[in-house]
């Protein structure tokens, strides 16, 4: 990637030097027609140079919208590279609870492709061409160059220390609106405590309060920057006046020819607008370069992770074995000493109070985070060894809290794949939730809004199931499956679980229930992040002095 922007860059540079050097086809004409066709009264030198002017803007206009393509290009091409890679990572670090590289890249990649779709982008690079112009004006006459170059620090010198007061007034208004709208929207939030209780005036009063000190910050943010603003303007004429003034001194004294004044007027004026706008933007330039830095780096690192090795396993039999394990999350540790193991087809049950780490430990064992030490084999392999992508096709896993995701069902049942009509309707007969989903208006087709929000919860719950069971996964992972499910619902999942038995696929189950346990081989008890009990489910039962569960009924 770095050598293409490289290259990228090198030919925006060029246009860059081409564009300004084209702009001043301006100057050139003038002097010109002063210094020669003025004199020769010549008609024909007239069309020449005139032509020969419009030419040159023409092909100024060509490069300046080349090289704005070229900087979108740049845009997109960062984009396509890293913003993918991005979101895989951000996808990681939310998994893995914590705010990694990825959450901080996200944003620098909005910082570098806001810098270069912006105007101070341009700027800059014509910025660059400013001591050229400027050794130009010089060339003309020594005189006007000090002058165009001391007019110009001041002019940049007011636009640099008049900026600080204007932005610390318009970060304030910023900070006293939002707190002003947070405190409307948890208003409208409680607007029927609001409304039932007479609180009305109180609240609007106190939400004016917040909103006229807002207004004040930006009335006198406004006032500041009108007045500054006028003052730019008025040191930029005044600058024009006197280079006009010197060089028609200069004229009158025969040190100068008209033409060339008029060249060194124009040129000065030329080199004053991008470096006003590069002040104004330096701020934005400088967050724009630490953030393409960061960029660079975090690329180095997905390259290096890309060419790191990767198991290539067999599709798993779901032979589970944890060794140790130790989990924490900003110097907390909530798993210590975790060890059990599974064979395949077996199941596992994992019960404790609230807080002992039933639902830490069960995202362990998905793969999607990584412990603190300790080891989580799956066929005698290190899981973190194996790619994830690939891992999770042999994985289903239900969360406690089932997010679905804005789409169809059968969208979200096949896990966005590109649906397989059979395979999604397999796994919804195993979730024993084919027939409500029929009974639906449009079945699987149904849309569904953001985390699926318009349906009930235990239908949510259940087609998180049948995501869970989709294609042919070898070690399931169930975090209190039975949660918002009526009774109709947990005896589809008792015979779901027995389905998951009966094919011999691995099974961690979270559950409170006790008519569940019985379906389990083992029996995990975590207390306080460590294991209590652990051994068969009988035993672990009789230790806890539970009487054992009575067998469910048979169903279907």
């Amino acid at each position: 990637m770095e050598k293409e922007l490289k290259k990228t860059v090198l030919v925006v540079i060029i246009l860059s030097v081409l564009v300004v050097m084209l702009t001043l086809s301006m100057a050139a004409n003038m002097m010109l027609l002063y210094m020669w066709v003025i004199p020769s009264e010549s008609i024909s030198t007239i069309r020449t140079v005139t032509s020969a002017a419009l030419t040159a803007l023409v092909f100024m206009l060509i490069f300046d919208l080349l090289r704005s393509a070229l900087l979108r290009r740049l845009s997109v091409h960062v984009n396509e590279n890293l913003g993918q890679q991005i979101l895989l990572g951000l996808f990681k670090d939310r998994a893995e609870m914590k705010k990694g590289e990825s959450s901080v890249a996200m944003e620098d990649l909005a910082k570098v492709r806001g810098f270069l779709h912006s105007p101070i982008a341009t700027a800059f690079l014509d910025a660059l061409i400013a001591p050229l112009e400027l050794a130009i004006v010089f060339a003309v006459s020594p005189a006007m160059g000090a002058l165009a170059l001391v007019g110009m620090l001041v002019i940049v010198a007011t636009k640099f220390f008049g900026r600080n007061p204007i932005r610390t007034l318009l970060r304030s208004a910023n900070q006293r609106f939002s707190v002003a709208n947070g405190f409307a929207q948890e208003c409208l939030h409680n607007a029927q405590t609001v409304q039932a209780m007479g609180m009305r005036p109180q609240l609007a009063g106190r939400w004016r309060a917040l909103q006229d000190a807002m207004i004040v910050d930006q009335s006198r943010a406004s006032e500041k920057a009108g007045i500054h603003s006028a003052l730019i303007k008025s040191q930029t004429w005044i600058l024009q006046v006197l280079l006009m003034g010197v060089g028609t001194y200069l004229i009158i004294a025969g040190k100068i020819d008209p033409g060339l004044m008029l060249v060194a007027v124009i040129i000065a004026g030329r080199v004053i607008q991008p470096t006003q706008v590069v002040v104004d933007g330096w701020e934005q330039y400088q967050n724009a370069r630490d953030a393409f830095d960061r960029l660079r780096a975090f690329w180095k690192r997905l390259q290096d992770e890309s060419q790191a090795p990767k198991l290539e396993l067999p599709r798993p039999q779901g032979l589970l074995k944890a060794e140790s394990l130790i989990y924490g999350v900003a110097g907390k540790v909530i798993l210590r000493g975790i060890s059990f193991d599974l064979e395949p087809g077996q199941t596992l049950g994992i019960i404790g109070p609230s807080g002992a780490g039933k639902t830490t430990l069960a995202r362990l064992i998905t793969g999607a985070m990584r412990p603190a030490n300790g080891v989580l084999r799956l066929d005698g392999a290190d899981m973190h060894q194996w790619d994830q992508d690939k891992l999770g096709v042999h994985i289903g896993y239900l969360p406690q809290e089932v997010e679905l995701f804005a789409g169809t069902i059968a969208g979200n049942i096949s896990r966005f794949e590109a649906v397989d009509s059979t395979r999604v309707h397999q796994a919804a007969e195993r979730a024993q939730i084919h027939e409500a989903v029929m009974a639906l208006p449009r079945g699987y087709e149904t849309v569904l809004e953001e985390r699926g929000q318009n349906l009930p919860g235990g239908l949510r719950q259940r087609i998180g199931m049948a995501r869970a069971l989709f294609g042919d996964p070898r070690l399931i992972i169930l975090d209190e499956p039975d949660a918002s499910l009526d009774q109709k619902g947990l005896e589809a999942l008792e015979q779901t679980l027995r389905t998951i038995r009966e094919e011999k696929i691995s099974l961690v189950l979270v559950t409170h229930r006790q008519k569940l346990l019985i379906l389990t081989d083992k029996l995990l008890m975590l207390k306080d992040g460590q294991v209590g009990l652990y051994g068969a489910t009988q035993e672990v039962l009789q230790k806890l002095m539970l009487p054992p569960p009575k067998a469910p009924a048979q169903v279907g």
